[in-house]
């Protein structure tokens, strides 16, 4: 992990988790796997206290157990900087399944797992505390409307049992490793049976402290990430491909190839063939006779005539089948990506001297200057500026070789390493985002207290709304606020919005350069963590 990422951790970390807890997670990032000894001298408190921490850590899925004699405690990374794309994962779960679902999965990634029961129960609580005069039959009408929805999220894999709680699996071999990651065990996605009339009893009883256990207590659920950042990037490459190719090619045609693509094996580097023919079936079965079925083998053939080679033709059975290859989508994504950081930051001049250098693998500066159409001192200056930023590599040849040991000539030559590029960028990413949450911390503390004061006249306003008080008395109240005021809170929340804004976009190209990685260097997908490899622990 490098000091940006660890930096990048614990501003993350820092804003959703308080206290001890926020203190022993910040020593594991800074030190590294220890044993829970180790945590309490290191920040100086008692083992008690020490182990209730790791008990909410390890509920939430961002510490680990490494397996030895004394048990030691990892921190996972990849699971504090997944806290970023809750609200994405949020957001895509109430586009598909709707609000109910969006509440759950919120409410579950609260409590990191819980029973299904213990969830309904939870929900239907706060459903009968904002509207206590629910009958019976309308809070079971409900609460069965809300069982509905879990299986749902279980059937569609959002959610999933959890074993092995905080505890490091084993080491396993490259062909146990590819068969695990193909083959999905579907007894993880069962949801247990629910008594609706205990369940009601129990949320009624609520307050004379009377709930018993539940029957389904030892089957927890948590959130499954990899299903999620797998929407996620269908997301993306969809979006992607419906930029290029909208004109001539319809979106509907790319889902449904993704979809039957990867139904089966959703992390592999390229799609099970597709048909022609079945592709038209789906189509017509869901929208019936469309103008796609008439232009089928036309959009087909776009595709396979495309340069990017995304699609490739395999036969001619079926109608003709294709594979489409995920590979191929995020190289080109993540070189779109970096042309579009080189325009950002060195302008369009910048941009041209870096696609001239990657199309022709090895240039000289005059040949840079020639081709690209630039003044000689401005391509110098631009060349080393990408130079500086490892956007682009240098490397010396020798031009010549004497046989009496002479040095020849060395010319320059300029080239771009996409993989130290990418890594390069990432890095940069990181530091900007711990920029952006530095920014957005010392806006909140320069005007902390006036937006505690804005929050406390908001609830005022809000509970006499409910009591039906006159505008005149509102509008008193809102007086207190002074237009001086107003405008400092106005500045505030524009530049609470653009860093916001700035962080949502550099977590975007974050997780580009994670799928760039992990479909170029064979590594599992990003996600909780539970399948990479160990790191060196302690000396």
């Amino acid at each position: 992990m490098s000091r940006a990422e660890t930096s990048l951790s614990r501003h993350i970390f820092a804003e959703n988790f308080s206290g001890i807890v926020a203190q022993v997670a910040d020593f594991l990032m800074s030190n590294g796997p220890k044993t829970m000894a180790m945590i309490g001298r290191g920040c100086r408190t008692s083992v008690v206290k020490v182990q209730r921490a790791l008990r909410i850590l390890i509920q939430h899925h961002f510490v680990t157990m490494l397996p030895s004699d004394t048990p030691i405690y990892r921190i996972n990374n990849d699971a504090v900087l997944n806290l970023l794309r809750y609200p994405k994962y949020l957001q895509l779960v109430g586009q598909k399944l709707g609000v109910d679902a969006q509440v759950l999965v919120e409410q579950i990634i609260k409590c990191g797992e819980l029973p299904v029961s213990k969830l309904l129960f939870i929900c239907g609580a706060e459903i009968l505390e904002s509207n206590p005069s629910l009958s019976d039959d309308q809070l079971n009408q409900q609460i069965s409307s809300l069982y509905v929805t879990v299986k749902m999220l279980a059937e569609f894999q959002f959610i999933i049992q959890s074993i092995n709680l905080g505890k490091e699996e084993e080491p396993l071999s490259e062909a146990e490793k590819e068969a695990k990651n193909s083959t999905v065990d579907l007894s993880l996605f069962v949801v247990p049976n629910v008594t609706m009339n205990e369940l009601i009893a129990q949320v009624k009883e609520q307050e004379k402290g009377n709930v018993s256990k539940f029957p389904d207590s030892d089957v927890y659920f948590k959130v499954n990430l990899k299903k999620f950042q797998e929407a996620l990037r269908n997301q993306l490459v969809l979006k992607a491909l419906e930029r290029k190719y909208k004109p001539m090619v319809d979106p509907k045609l790319f889902e449904i190839i993704v979809d039957l693509g990867f139904a089966k094996h959703p992390w592999e580097k390229e799609s099970i063939p597709v048909s022609v023919n079945e592709v038209a079936d789906i189509i017509r079965k869901a929208i019936g006779d469309s103008p796609i079925i008439k232009y089928i083998d036309e959009h087909f053939d776009i595709l396979e005539q495309d340069p990017l080679r995304i699609f490739t033709k395999l036969g001619t059975n079926y109608g003709g089948q294709f594979v489409f290859s995920m590979k191929e989508v995020f190289t080109h994504i993540m070189w779109s990506t970096i042309e579009r950081t080189v325009t950002d930051r060195h302008g369009y001049h910048a941009a041209r001297i870096f696609r001239l250098i990657k199309e022709n693998k090895f240039v000289e500066q005059e040949r840079i200057q020639e081709l690209g159409m630039i003044p000689a001192k401005e391509a110098k200056h631009l060349t080393y500026k990408l130079v500086n930023d490892r956007f682009v590599v240098v490397k010396e040849v020798r031009k010549s070789y004497s046989v009496g040991g002479i040095p020849g000539k060395i010319a320059f030559l300029f080239h771009v390493d996409l993989n130290q590029v990418v890594l390069a960028l990432m890095e940069s990413c990181y530091k900007s985002m711990v920029n952006c949450k530095t920014r957005q911390r010392k806006e909140w503390l320069k005007n902390s207290q006036l937006l505690r004061k804005e929050d406390r006249i908001n609830r005022i306003l809000a509970k006499m709304q409910s009591q039906q008080c006159t505008e005149e008395q509102m509008s008193e109240i809102q007086e207190l606020i002074t237009p001086p005021e107003r405008a400092v809170l106005m500045r505030h929340e524009a530049k609470t919005t653009t860093l916001m804004s700035g962080v949502m976009h550099l977590d975007e190209t974050i997780f580009i350069i994670q799928m760039y990685l992990f479909y170029n260097q064979k590594k599992p997908p990003p996600k909780s963590g539970r399948n990479r490899q160990k790191q060196n622990v302690i000396e």
